[in-house]
């Protein structure tokens, strides 16, 4: 007999639905600050206006693996080089996408 543990397939299908809304959401969220940042030098108001720094520096978070946050770990062995490094990115655009993802994960079931 198996042994798991109550609501386990739920929790990881809510893992997995987090997991694309923040992706999801930060793409959006960073396909909207280019725009902006366009329409910004079109208009003339400079490629950093208001509307692309909330988009893409508003409670931005960097956090990362290697020696200083945000960049790789290089192991260079002279023959082979060797980059490993993880960084998260969160931006204003990734709340909607979690607040959605948690919406229809609520009501695939």
């Amino acid at each position: 007999m198996k042994a798991t543990l109550p609501g386990a397939p739920r929790i990881g299908r809510t893992i997995v639905f987090v997991l694309l809304g923040l992706i999801l959401g930060g793409f959006v969220g960073q396909i909207l600050a280019v725009g902006s940042a366009h329409l910004g030098e079109i208009s003339g108001a400079g490629r950093e206006n208001v509307v692309y720094l909330l988009l893409s520096k508003f409670g931005a978070v960097d956090a990362g693996f290697g020696l200083p946050p945000s960049t790789e770990f290089v192991l260079d062995l002279f023959i082979v080089k060797i980059k490993l490094g993880l960084a998260f990115k969160f931006n204003i655009g990734c709340i909607p996408g979690l607040i959605l993802s948690l919406y229809l994960e609520k009501w695939s079931r």
